[in-house]
């Protein structure tokens, strides 16, 4: 059974109804099937990613700059060879505001390792001025852009198509780009920590555990802790 469940957020004007619960039923062979691919993902990603050396970061914009669907496939390139960690939040959303002084101390943490945060304030244009203030009274020094999407859902459905929309909502990539972790609704620093591996020379996000047991899978429709919880039994 697979418990979809998302953290404390808000939605966007736009955005798809983020449901408060919803209970899916696999097959046997379905179990079997998703059991098979998240033994080799745990097995695979984490020696995948740690052979490339670190690469240097793309330049930061020094003004809040608009991107849409095309700059948001284009930003996800340049950052190839980093770990790359997109957090889409809002001046407006509390869940936002509260959990950025985590990304802020992630990015102080592990950019020197190859970590890359960016992120992609929900804000109306006439915020701006409001972006920066919040951006310069929390210390971040990290690339910041304003979502200018034609169709927010076409958005969405190119990141994560089980995102529901909600905001804040964190996802992170690994050196090649591919999506290993996503987070829907407000994170602990302790949370993106987990899944965050530091090492000596290089960084590698991976797949991690629970205390409860319940084993977290990533995948091309990635199980996260907050977002999706999956126990087989």
């Amino acid at each position: 059974m697979i418990q979809k469940r998302s953290g404390r957020g808000v939605i966007p004007s736009g955005a798809k109804k983020l449901p408060r619960f919803e209970t899916l039923r696999l097959s046997a062979h379905d179990g079997h099937a998703i059991r098979t691919l998240a033994v080799a993902l745990l097995v695979v990603l984490p020696a995948a990613c740690s052979r490339h050396s670190l690469a240097p970061e793309p330049p930061q914009p020094t003004e809040i700059t608009n991107v849409d669907e095309a700059g948001l496939a284009r930003l996800r390139e340049q950052y190839r060879g980093r770990v790359l960690l997109i957090n889409f939040w809002a001046t407006w959303c509390e869940p936002c505001r509260d959990e950025f002084p985590g990304l802020v101390r992630l990015d102080r943490a592990y950019h020197s390792r190859g970590l890359s945060v960016v992120e992609i304030s929900m804000d109306e244009p006439q915020s701006v001025p409001a972006i920066k203030n919040f951006l310069h009274s929390n210390g971040a020094r990290f690339g910041s852009y304003r979502g200018n999407f034609h169709d927010f859902v076409k958005a969405i459905d190119s990141i994560q198509p089980a995102w529901q929309g909600g905001i804040p909502a964190s996802f992170l990539y690994d050196r090649d780009g591919k999506l290993v972790a996503w987070w829907e609704g407000e994170v602990k620093f302790e949370e993106f920590d987990q899944v965050v591996t530091p090492a000596p020379s290089d960084l590698t996000p991976r797949p991690r555990s629970i205390p409860n047991g319940c084993p977290l899978y990533s995948g091309p429709r990635v199980y996260r802790f907050g977002v999706i919880m999956m126990c087989l039994p």
